[in-house]
């Protein structure tokens, strides 16, 4: 048993070591220059959104993007609060922005899916730009996504932060790090729903959304059909590609969204799955020693953490970003609780609820 927890223990923290020196040595900038701007269309599927979705539109009325090159589409799916009266709004005053009531399912698909499905056979570019009503883009959002694409890249995602909670910034960053790491040695391992960027191309090699089973994490159903197409899938870490996302509100629904994404989680590459199962089982294992060698679990605990400070100061440093020290230092405490209760909540035989609907 001693040996099960030395070898956890320590396999951690290598891979944490890992993160930071990979970070630094294997980092993947990617500058692709057009010489004609491809048409490309952006994707957005809204469900009761009425607090944010002016502030998205705003953002996504603002990009730095040709407007004859450029086609905004918004499916309502069923919103039971004003969200269509806003998207009406809007489509009245940008000529490039339409918007569509999404009442019927296509495929197998429910929720956002069955919208981005639909709106699909609307598009006209030959790139499909993918975004969430709650998220804010810069106006450098598509000429940073498009430095990607190149010949044989299908698909690619880009970086979302939350800077209006400490906590959930950290843990997004901490998280697309670790992405950003292992998909630039070439092991992709997912699509991001907020913000992505699919080929055209390689969107109709899967034969869409309507094509897929149903799959409450739906971006990384497409990615996974989209490499097993022989696609290339990148991950761009850049400024112009730094999407903000609001905080959820609330333990319930926060640890809803964990759920939802653990689901997710076991369909993830072999690869990614090791490094979660390394890092869910390193405290458990850390608290064992505890009893055994408090001196070097404090050791090894303190050790940990300023890898992961370390990791972040990297990501700020990357992305031109503030965020409070403190709360950097402090992530892996808020980590350990908020991975308990998700998985804790995770075994509950309960649905998940998103978005009003259950799964």
């Amino acid at each position: 048993m001693s040996a099960i927890i030395s070898t956890i223990i320590i396999t951690t923290l290598l891979l944490n070591i890992g993160l930071v020196v990979l970070f630094i040595t294997n980092f993947k900038k990617y500058t692709k220059k057009w010489d004609e701007l491809p048409s490309v269309s952006v994707l957005l599927a809204a469900r009761n959104e009425e607090a944010n979705i002016e502030r998205c539109l705003n953002s996504l009325a603002s990009l730095d993007y040709p407007i004859d090159k450029l086609q905004i589409l918004v499916g309502d799916d069923c919103s039971e609060d004003n969200t269509w009266q806003i998207i009406d709004k809007f489509q009245s005053k940008y000529p490039f922005i339409q918007s569509f009531h999404i009442t019927e399912q296509i495929g197998e698909q429910k929720g956002k899916a069955n919208v981005l499905a639909q709106l699909a056979h609307k598009a006209t570019g030959n790139f499909f730009l993918v975004t969430d009503a709650d998220m804010l883009l810069p106006p450098s959002w598509i000429h940073g996504m498009l430095s990607a694409m190149e010949k044989k890249v299908g698909l690619a995602i880009g970086v979302t932060h939350d800077d209006n909670n400490k906590m959930q910034n950290i843990d997004w960053l901490f998280a697309l790090g670790m992405v950003k790491v292992i998909t630039d040695l070439g092991l992709p391992v997912t699509g991001m729903g907020n913000n992505m960027i699919v080929s055209k191309e390689a969107y109709k090699s899967v034969g869409g959304y309507e094509s897929l089973p149903f799959s409450i994490t739906e971006d990384l159903e497409l990615f996974k059909h989209i490499k097993k197409k022989g696609h290339e899938c990148k991950h761009l870490f850049q400024k112009e590609v730094l999407g903000k996302t609001l905080p959820i509100k609330g333990l319930f629904n926060l640890l809803n969204q964990r759920k939802r994404w653990m689901k997710g989680a076991y369909e993830l590459q072999w690869h990614m799955i090791i490094l979660l199962i390394f890092q869910a089982c390193f405290y458990p294992c850390l608290i064992a020693l505890l009893f055994v060698a408090p001196l070097i679990a404090s050791v090894i605990f303190t050790t940990k953490i300023i890898l992961q400070f370390f990791f972040m100061m990297l990501i700020r440093k990357r992305l031109n970003l503030s965020f409070n020290l403190l709360s950097a230092l402090l992530y892996e405490f808020y980590s350990i609780f908020i991975s308990i209760f998700s998985v804790l909540y995770y075994l509950l035989p309960v649905k998940i609820i998103w978005k009003g609907r259950e799964y």
